[in-house]
């Protein structure tokens, strides 16, 4: 079962705090489709696909609760917003390696850090609807401020830099272990690109 998109539209819809902004968004960006339509995602979190790696999942989740939910597009989401930052922590072993995703959230001058594997199935619900509220309101923003177009564009490339950086790290990592696949091609094109060597993508956090 994929991620309900419309069905998370018809929640807006229903809840008399938040139709108003529902129906001035689709006055002033167009009216709402299908995720793959809206222009947030086919612009921007779009993007962040071919460089998105699932990590560790929690033994204490259900296996049918695995199969259904969209761990690849909520990654994506996770990595393309603005009021939180990802990274991917690498725990290596003798003979293997684990991928952990932290999640760091800053409120006003607090900062609180999530691992991905601990976050309970009502935590992942709850996390869709917050990240896509936030696209939708960036993308109305870009609208209706048009100064504020060109620094959420720069946020946005600035996001799209900082996964390719994550997605290098981790691949540079897997080197070590012939039983995963890897493009060392791309890796060596990508960390070239960015400029970054290998020290640098392996200094400690």
């Amino acid at each position: 079962m994929k991620f309900n998109f419309k069905a998370l539209i018809e929640n807006l819809k229903n809840d008399d705090n938040k139709r108003a902004f529902l129906n001035e968004y689709e006055k002033i960006v167009g009216k709402i489709t299908t995720l793959q339509k809206e222009l947030w995602y086919k612009k921007y979190v779009r993007k962040i696909r071919d460089y998105i790696i699932i990590p560790l999942l929690s033994a204490d989740h259900t296996e049918e609760y695995e199969q259904k939910t969209d761990w690849f597009l909520l990654v994506q989401l996770i990595f393309s917003s603005f009021s939180s930052e990802a990274e991917y922590i690498i725990e290596e072993t003798e003979h293997d390696i684990r991928i952990i995703l932290k999640i760091h959230v800053k409120s006003n001058s607090e900062s609180v850090t999530k691992t991905f594997h601990e976050l309970w199935p009502f935590q992942i619900d709850r996390l869709f609807d917050i990240y896509i509220n936030e696209q939708m309101n960036l993308q109305k923003l870009m609208y209706d401020h048009k100064r504020e177009k060109k620094s959420i564009k720069n946020k946005r490339k600035e996001c799209i830099k900082h996964i390719q950086l994550q997605w290098a790290k981790v691949h540079l990592a897997l080197l070590k272990y012939p039983q995963y696949v890897y493009d060392y091609t791309k890796i060596t094109e990508l960390v070239t690109h960015l400029e970054y060597t290998k020290k640098v993508l392996f200094s400690k956090n």
